[in-house]
């Protein structure tokens, strides 16, 4: 049976990243770039983030399957949405082909998700190049709604629900409850079938 984890990723998966993500930058698929990261501005990008935002890794039998992350504010600052809130963030996620309709992104969301509600985040949005528009409808299984379309990108919205929905300022990643990422991490490694 084949062995799955999901986990936060750190700089030293920046190259297994970045053969996930090439392919779809290069076919236009990434709403933040139109040409592919080189790999060090990449490294420094996951650090600058990882522990502010989050990023996630799916593996299986420890080949890098796909991976998410968030950001706390619009890459395109033409983005007709207010994302600069504190509790508001943007997710991209990216599964190699192979393993894709197999729970992967699934799993992805389900560990960014809680993890985003143990950081007493509120809401989350995803944008589609309307050339991927197929996702939309994985993010729909996912529990996000169609907030916004244009002829370039639809941008979809969940709604989370924070641990304390009064918080003054978020939690970053890294400081929730170990116990609590453990348990989600398991948790979202079950989604996956294994073949």
């Amino acid at each position: 049976m084949e062995k799955v984890a999901v986990r936060r990723i750190n700089e030293w998966d920046a190259p297994a990243i970045l053969k996930i993500y090439a392919p779809y930058v290069e076919a236009g698929c990434s709403p933040m770039e139109k040409s592919s990261p080189l790999l060090q501005p990449l490294i420094e990008r996951i650090d600058r983030y990882s522990y502010g935002a989050g990023w996630i890794m799916c593996e299986i039998n420890s080949t890098p399957a796909g991976f998410c992350f968030l950001t706390e504010y619009p890459a395109n600052e033409n983005i007709p949405l207010d994302l600069s809130s504190l509790f508001t963030s943007e997710l991209q996620i990216y599964v190699k082909p192979k393993y894709q309709h197999r729970g992967v992104g699934a799993a992805l969301i389900s560990l960014i998700t809680d993890i985003m509600e143990y950081g007493n985040k509120r809401e989350i949005y995803a944008r589609i190049p309307i050339k991927a528009d197929e996702a939309a409808g994985f993010f729909e299984k996912m529990g996000f709604s169609e907030a916004r379309r244009s002829c370039e990108v639809i941008t979809m919205h969940k709604v989370l629900a924070p641990k304390n929905p009064n918080a003054v300022m978020p939690t970053k990643p890294y400081l929730i409850e170990n116990e609590d990422y453990e348990c989600a991490r398991e948790y979202a490694a079950t989604l996956v079938k294994r073949s």
